[in-house]
């Protein structure tokens, strides 16, 4: 287990660091929220132990930026937030924010490695992100413009898929069922949305049954919305 460690207390950033290694866990630590960030983005982590109250960026702060990530699987890294603050009122603003657990300091050792424990078991139960658009990033080199015009063509132009994949379904028109989804998936590829690219390769299967086909297309019909409403909320964060 990888975890980094976000504390501007260098005791407190020691002591953490010795319990947590004496669990066997990986620790990557920060002194404040820029440091933070940078290894973020150098480190894929399996938890971040974030402090609250920092000199520069706050904790809440530093948060709020991993949750916008391009990458939605990492966006998700679990969060716990260590604070001095044990006001019910303060650890449901942690939360609102973001964060997905909360540690008062100082901390015993069995609670932190118990609420470790329950968000590494959640996230691996959680269910795989409908779309990744570190790809399409890669390609734009950064260039926020390019990946929102997509944004907008796929959001423009896919809810007449759904209507059209809908009338070929009820009609049993699997051959018009076949051009849709050969207009439509290279941008799912593109999008790396996963969980659509199974039915869809599904109905590519040579000589399958009628009720295969409407079995697989019945799911694309319900993701592709679902996808569509994750893009536009990826969308917003965009404008």
């Amino acid at each position: 287990m990888r975890v980094l460690l976000v504390e501007d207390n260098d005791v407190n950033r020691q002591v953490a660091q010795l319990v947590l290694a004496n669990y066997g866990v990986v620790v990557d630590a920060a002194s404040n929220g820029s440091a933070a960030l940078r290894l973020f983005e150098e480190q894929r982590y399996d938890l971040i132990l974030m402090d609250i109250q920092m000199p520069g960026m706050s904790g809440l702060e530093v948060t709020a930026q991993i949750r916008r990530h391009t990458n939605v699987t990492r966006a998700r890294t679990p969060i716990i937030a260590l604070t001095a603050n044990a006001f019910h009122e303060a650890n449901e603003k942690y939360l609102a924010a973001g964060m997905d657990d909360c540690l008062t300091k100082p901390f015993e050792e069995a609670e932190l490695l118990g609420k470790m424990s329950a968000l590494r078991l959640a996230s691996k139960q959680a269910t795989r992100p409908l779309f990744d658009l570190s790809e399409l990033y890669q390609m734009a080199h950064g260039q926020t413009n390019f990946v929102r015009s997509i944004l907008d063509s796929f959001l423009d132009n896919t809810p007449e898929v759904v209507t059209q994949l809908t009338a070929a379904s009820d009609a049993s028109d699997w051959a018009q069922v076949g051009t849709l989804i050969h207009k439509i998936k290279p941008s799912l590829k593109l999008l790396h949305a996963h969980e659509l690219l199974t039915p869809i390769r599904t109905l590519e299967t040579p000589d399958l049954q009628p009720e295969e086909s409407a079995m697989a297309t019945k799911q694309l019909i319900q993701l592709l919305p679902q996808l569509l409403r994750a893009l536009e909320k990826c969308r917003q964060t965009l404008a």
